[in-house]
């Protein structure tokens, strides 16, 4: 799934320019490719169920037939595998895209778009985090990326944070000027502008 609109990654573009270019309020967001990633999730999970259930069959009937302890071991680790974990994990991916779409949809839509200023960029590797500067990350494309901003409003300093994949981070360095969105009716709910086309932003709440 992705926005129908094209979006570039943040950074790439002058701030200034990207809050000119920006439609008046409110700005339609519209979700491309939510029927298409229903049915090959759909699929998927028939057919893991099925691929499940045909190993389970082999293995069990194997079990029987020769007795084999390995056999009945391999049963009992194929049996959630297929029949809960994949069919659990695609659903879930599924819901975690709908929850940032829904959030990025609120905030574009009605958002005021302010400059920002990149505050640290923390590289993210399992449960560790590694703060880095400038181009230590470039090498790496894959991975994810903290990204902590400050921005203004009314005189105060507001702060956001999102994770962003660390190829849609590639052209962001701290203490670099960046677009931001808030909505006017509660700060909290803000985002990094603009969205990258082929991914959605992870809110840390």
């Amino acid at each position: 799934m992705h926005t129908a609109e094209k979006f570039y990654r943040p950074g790439l573009e002058d701030p200034s320019d990207v809050i000119a270019s920006l439609p008046e309020v409110p700005r339609p967001l519209h979700l491309a490719g939510k029927q298409l990633s229903i049915f090959w999730r759909s699929l998927a999970c028939i057919a893991s169920i099925l691929c499940g259930a045909l190993i389970e069959y082999i293995l069990i009937k194997s079990y029987v037939q020769e007795a084999s302890q390995i056999n009945l071991l391999w049963a009992a680790a194929a049996f959630p595998f297929f029949m809960v974990f994949i069919p659990w994990w695609l659903i879930a991916s599924y819901k975690k895209r709908m929850i940032s779409y829904n959030y990025c949809k609120h905030v574009y839509e009605n958002g005021t778009a302010c400059i920002g200023t990149v505050n640290t960029l923390t590289k993210i590797t399992g449960r560790d985090m590694e703060t880095y500067h400038f181009d230590s990350f470039r090498p790496h494309r894959h991975g994810h990326i903290r990204v902590d901003y400050t921005f203004e409003v009314d005189n105060l300093i507001k702060v956001g944070t999102v994770v962003l994949s660390a190829s849609s981070a590639r052209y962001l360095n701290v203490n670099d000027k960046i677009c931001v969105l808030y909505h006017p009716n509660d700060v909290t709910k803000n985002m990094l502008f603009p969205i990258p086309g082929n991914e959605f932003l992870e809110i840390i709440k």
